[in-house]
């Protein structure tokens, strides 16, 4: 089966990452923990892109 791109596919998860290529993603960004503020959170988000956009 091949994935589209930006479009959301109702099905078991652990079938259908069996489905993405290998090395094709670069971040997974799920709900964080509540003991987690928001500012770190981004703070990281932001060193995470800068790495990758540099």
């Amino acid at each position: 089966m091949d994935l589209e791109f930006n479009k959301v596919y109702n099905m078991d998860c652990i079938e259908g990452m069996k489905n993405i290529p290998n090395n094709s993603i670069d971040l997974v960004i799920t709900d964080p923990p509540f003991a987690i503020k928001s500012s770190v959170f981004i703070a990281f988000i932001r060193l995470f892109v800068n790495n990758l956009l540099n």
